[in-house]
């Protein structure tokens, strides 16, 4: 999966700060803040990327992924998933309409509403899911389900734009890898802070 944020120890601001700790609280102090900055990264990637593909939240979030740090390995990624979203997720509201439309799915792919006209809706044979399909000019001897052995038009799935396209072609990537890094200095100088002040009154670090 493509990488929009990778982030690691090489952070400037808090140099002078780090050379205060003991090496099992620096390790502790990059890889909190590192974990921090990765999931606030995902939270304001999400809602980037929802907003230009006009999608919810929510379907936008689920293409994001994070590789986690630890203080044996201070360094971690966000990464967005190179899958195209099902043409459900474009329609108004992206939830499953009452009734079959009969002339076809209206839908706001790549920023453009339009009908989709032979399109329609229904549940994925696997995962029970809504979602948009076409039928296609092929017919085949189904294998399974309620019309095993009968002869059928082959159905497909109607895709939009990933995500990941969309953050591409709007130049959203680099808004966000600006937001991750900034959120990385801010987290790592307050995860500093913290252990300075914890072991001034002497408390000991715990586990990361």
């Amino acid at each position: 999966m493509p990488v929009i944020l990778k982030v690691g120890v090489d952070m400037q601001p808090a140099d002078d700060l780090l050379k205060r700790l003991k090496p099992r609280d620096v390790g502790r102090a990059l890889s909190l803040s590192i974990n921090d900055s990765l999931r606030q990264t995902v939270k304001f990637g999400a809602g980037v990327g929802a907003a230009a593909a006009g999608v919810p939240v929510s379907s936008a979030r689920k293409r994001f992924f994070v590789d986690r740090a630890s203080p044996s390995r201070p360094e971690g990624a966000v990464r967005v998933k190179h899958q195209a979203l099902n043409l459900i997720n474009f329609m108004a509201g992206a939830r499953p309409p009452k009734a079959k439309p009969k002339k076809g799915v209206r839908a706001k792919a790549w920023g453009k509403s339009k009908l989709y006209k032979g399109t329609f809706t229904a549940p994925a044979s696997e995962s029970g899911r809504v979602i948009v399909w076409h039928r296609t000019d092929v017919k085949r001897i189904a294998s399974k389900g309620r019309y095993k052995g009968k002869l059928r038009e082959v159905i497909e799935p109607v895709w939009g734009p990933s995500i990941y396209q969309v953050l591409k072609e709007t130049r959203a990537m680099e808004r966000i890898e600006a937001h991750g890094l900034s959120r990385m200095r801010a987290n790592l100088l307050r995860q500093v802070d913290r252990i300075l002040r914890r072991r001034a009154i002497g408390i000991k670090s715990g586990r990361a």
